[in-house]
Parts: C-alpha cells; sequence; structure tokens
C-alpha cells in the first residue's frame, strides 16, 4: 500500500546488520501454519519491492537471476537485506539526517554506541538505556513477546550474532557471502 508522507526531516537512525544473521533470522522465525516467514511472507513482499517502479535496475537483474534459480530461499533473504539497507545509502544521497549503527557493535559495546546515539538525536545520556527490561513495553503479544520474537526482558546481549551457523549450509553461507559480496564491501566502507 501507499502511506501519507508522515516524515518531517527526522533525526534516523539505521541499523546494518550481517547479511547472514538478518538471512538466519528471517528462516528462524516461524509463523502460523510453521512456515518460516521468509517462505511465507519475504518472497512476496521481495516481488513487490522489485516491481516498484524506484528499484533498482541492479535489484531486478539480482531477481531475474534468482527466478532462474527457483528464488532459492536464503538468496531472496540475501536480496531483501540489501534492498533495505539501500535505503540508508539512498538517505544519504538526500541529505537527510541519517546515522549508521552496526548491531554487532551495538550490542557488543552497547553504552559506547548509545551515548553516540544520543548525542546524534541530542538527547541527554540516561543509564537507563541500557536496562531496557526494566521499562514498560507496548506491542507485545499475549506472552509478552515483541515482533520478531524479541523478549523485551532480555538485556542487550550478543546472543544473536553467529546464529546463521545453526540454520544454514556452509554451501549456503558462501553463496550469501558471494550473492552480497559488493553490497557488503559498501557498507564496510562506511566509517561506522
Amino acid at each position: 500500500g501507499v502511506f501519507p508522507s508522515f516524515y518531517k526531516n527526522q533525526k534516523i537512525i539505521h541499523v546494518f546488520r550481517n547479511a547472514l544473521d538478518v538471512v538466519g533470522s528471517m528462516m528462524r522465525l516461524k509463523v502460523l501454519g510453521g512456515d518460516s516467514w521468509l517462505d511465507r511472507y519475504g518472497r512476496s513482499i521481495l516481488q513487490a519491492l522489485i516491481e516498484h517502479p524506484n528499484v533498482s535496475a541492479l535489484y531486478r537483474k539480482k531477481y531475474v537471476i534468482l527466478e532462474r534459480q527457483g528464488l532459492p530461499v536464503h538468496l531472496v533473504g540475501a536480496l531483501y537485506w540489501e534492498i533495505k539497507n539501500q535505503g540508508f545509502f539512498n538517505l544519504l544521497k538526500l541529505n537527510k539526517p541519517v546515522y549508521a549503527v552496526r548491531y554487532e557493535t551495538l550490542v557488543g559495546s552497547p553504552e559506547i554506541e548509545l551515548l553516540k546515539l544520543s548525542q546524534f538525536l541530542g538527547v541527554s545520556w540516561s543509564d537507563s538505556l541500557l536496562n531496557h527490561p526494566e521499562h514498560p513495553h507496548a506491542e507485545l503479544d499475549v506472552n509478552g513477546i515483541a515482533i520478531g520474537e524479541t523478549d523485551p526482558r532480555r538485556g542487550i546481549d550478543t546472543q544473536s550474532i553467529g546464529g546463521y551457523r545453526h540454520l544454514l549450509t556452509e554451501q549456503q553461507i558462501q553463496e550469501v557471502y558471494c550473492f552480497s559480496e559488493d553490497f557488503t564491501n559498501k557498507i564496510n566502507q562506511l566509517s561506522i
């Protein structure tokens, strides 16, 4: 669908996360009926993204390659990851106030990164930022879990890093690396 613009040049935080962990997360997340989120929704959302008039011709070409391969789920996830993260570079090009942070750095050194984020946003530092489980959370299911099966009662930790190793085969890992290598290099050139 199309939503009216509600953005009025507010500051934006964009979190980059390792492609393999994102793909693994989309494959691990189960929806009603037992399908993975990627199988149930990812493919159709990716197709809609590809059909959008503003999507890069490069992504259309990559999608055609995936179609020829039968839309392998791990590579569908990798392309979805690229397109979603391309938004950061689009915002930069438009001179929007956007700040990039790596997920792995954020959860590995939360105090340092949250301090930088506070400064970017122009808000005062508070130690309570490090203790989010102590604060009430909205939009939880009946079990107290947020979208994506995130448990807001869990403190900031690095448990979600490297989880793809339990879901993807070595071949799939190498295929995601190769498929997303150029985009990963583009991210790695950022000073974040």
